[in-house]
């Protein structure tokens, strides 16, 4: 494995959320970028077969990007609003490519970062625990999967602002005490779900479905 290459001072450090079909040579990427948020970024020629770009723009590798500046309204059929251009992407280490359901909880994370967190807007606390999940989902104890999943959707809920006030005392829930040390519970998964889909306004999320359509089909 390559060493990992230094940052640039002007580069962000970024994960690919997302991809789409922008015309037969290019795409617009979702970035997830530490320094800046959530960011629509337009590859142009990443598609061809020559391109450096096709074998770094991958999902869950951690990258370092060079963007130019956002294009102005009304510059023609090719302008895209908010969009910026990517004008580089380097590899900048992680672990190897997920697969199998690591994968899909991978993009799992990714939905939920798309869909509830706003572009522009960054948060370098969860792109830290986003980066610091992703090694986890290919672990061979599912508790510990389950875990990492759990402390992912929590800090999400916090960093966007929908996670209850923890500190308050009600019926059913106790204090939280500063100073005491308290236990990650796997179970909390019903109750982080249906507040997320709450939330999400759906009751099922894309990645979700597509596991459990698959799975039916494999029995």
């Amino acid at each position: 494995m390559a060493p990992r290459s230094a940052r640039p001072a002007s580069a962000l450090t970024a994960y690919v959320l997302h991809r789409y079909d922008w015309s037969e040579t290019s795409l617009i990427l979702d970035l997830f970028t530490r320094e800046q948020g959530r960011l629509a970024v337009a590859a142009k020629g990443a598609k061809r077969p020559y391109s450096q770009l096709r074998a770094v723009l991958l999902p869950f590798q951690r990258l370092h990007v060079g963007l130019g500046r956002v294009p102005k309204a009304g510059q023609g059929e090719e302008a895209v609003s908010e969009v910026q251009t990517l004008r580089s992407a380097e590899w900048a280490g992680g672990q190897a490519m997920l697969t199998g359901a690591a994968l899909f909880n991978g993009f799992y994370l990714n939905e939920l970062v798309m869909k509830l967190i706003a572009r522009h807007d960054p948060h370098p606390t969860l792109f830290d625990v986003y980066a610091q999940t992703l090694p986890l989902l290919g672990d061979a104890d599912d508790a510990v999967i389950a875990s990492a999943l759990r402390a992912f959707e929590l800090t999400l809920l916090k960093e966007a602002g929908l996670l209850p006030d923890l500190s308050l005392v009600t019926l059913t829930q106790e204090e939280v005490r500063p100073g005491q040390v308290y236990g990650l519970l796997p179970e909390l998964k019903t109750l982080l779900r249906a507040l997320l889909h709450y939330h999400l306004g759906t009751p099922q999320l894309r990645t979700r479905q597509v596991m459990l359509d698959l799975q039916g089909l494999e029995r």
